[in-house]
């Protein structure tokens, strides 16, 4: 487990963030901003989108918030203890659990974690990691990812998600630069692409 996750690419210690234009594709529809992002666990990215509609401008935040949170440093204290399970001829790889909050559990297969599923309040949510690119430093990044959340009662599936990622090298960092999003739910299928482009490293 140690072992994935020193195998998972990471920002600098020092990195402070960027700042880049910013593209929203809604179905046939676009929006043309910019965005600044921190690396900071309080603040959130900064986003401004011209002619989008709240509920828009959140959803952006929130896919860049969750870049955010997967490729800044980790801290020491959020690590929890876990238990493994000898699973090695399951295709995902060995059972990992854990005793934080979500009551997360991992699937493990050499230096990739494959899937992980944590039980939050509302869903249960399963995301699975199907490829993934080589970072120049040689940890990875993931490329294709599928997240399902299902009813914590029932377990029946609400709602997948499809996600598509690519990254671009500015100075030496590894930057996000689009996330596309299929969604389908009872509500129907959704597909969202936010693009960045014209990097600017912050100064701390």
């Amino acid at each position: 487990m140690e072992r994935a996750k020193a195998s998972i690419y990471r920002w600098p210690a020092d990195f402070a963030g960027f700042s880049a234009e910013l593209l929203l594709t809604d179905g046939a529809l676009t929006f043309r901003g910019t965005v600044r992002v921190g690396t900071g666990r309080s603040a959130g990215p900064e986003i401004e989108l011209a002619g989008a509609d709240g509920e828009q401008v959140e959803w952006v935040g929130r896919q860049l918030a969750s870049l955010v949170a997967h490729r800044r440093a980790p801290r020491r204290d959020e690590a929890a203890p876990v238990a493994a399970e000898d699973a090695s001829d399951h295709p995902l790889g060995v059972l990992v659990t854990t005793d934080d909050r979500f009551r997360s559990a991992y699937r493990v297969r050499g230096d990739w974690i494959t899937q992980i599923t944590r039980h939050l309040p509302e869903a249960t949510l399963r995301v699975y990691t199907v490829s993934r690119e080589t970072a120049p430093d040689g940890r990875f990044l993931p490329s294709h990812i599928a997240g399902t959340f299902s009813d914590p009662r029932s377990g029946a599936i609400t709602r997948l998600e499809l996600l598509d990622e690519r990254y671009v090298e500015v100075d030496g960092v590894m930057l996000p630069a689009r996330r596309s999003v299929i969604s389908q739910s009872s509500s129907g299928v959704v597909t969202r692409v936010v693009e960045l482009s014209t990097y600017r490293k912050a100064e701390r």
